[in-house]
């Protein structure tokens, strides 16, 4: 199967975005840009939520924020310490494998990857082998992952 894959720059994010839809590919880059402005005008209001090293209780109607605070409450950390993940998981839910013909926001497409900061999300009707970047070393590419179907949300 045909794969495409994007990588782009956005301040602090280094995303790569894999996928055999190019329509997919393009709806996630849409949701990373959207997500990330809303989360980039929310901390300007509330810088206690860029610089906590500890949970914070929110309420909001913004996915980002709500997402970010609820890994935080459950690892026990900073909100910020999730904004990579939860951007990805964001990013992944518009490339539907599993699609849903009642949200018209989806696209869907048999193959779904998006790393984002060292953090991975991924949904695949086929499993994903996944290599490991380690530097300017012998294990460069030669460590990796399987990823399973049965494994993948």
């Amino acid at each position: 199967m045909k794969t495409y894959k994007t990588r782009f720059l956005e301040k602090e994010s280094d995303v790569t975005i894999i996928s055999d839809s190019k329509k997919a590919i393009l709806r996630a880059r849409e949701s990373f840009f959207f997500h990330r402005k809303i989360l980039e005008e929310y901390i300007s209001k509330d810088k206690h939520f860029l610089s906590s090293f500890s949970p914070i209780k929110v309420k909001t109607n913004f996915k980002i924020i709500n997402i970010m605070a609820n890994v935080a409450e459950i690892c026990d950390v900073g909100p910020m310490a999730s904004v990579a993940g939860a951007l990805a998981d964001l990013m992944l839910e518009k490339m539907m494998v599993k699609y849903d013909n009642q949200n018209s926001e989806t696209i869907p497409c048999n193959i779904a990857l998006v790393e984002n900061g060292g953090e991975i999300a991924i949904d695949s009707k086929e499993s994903i082998k996944v290599a490991l970047y380690a530097g300017e070393n012998e294990l460069n590419l030669n460590l990796g992952f399987l990823i399973k179907i049965k494994i993948v949300p």
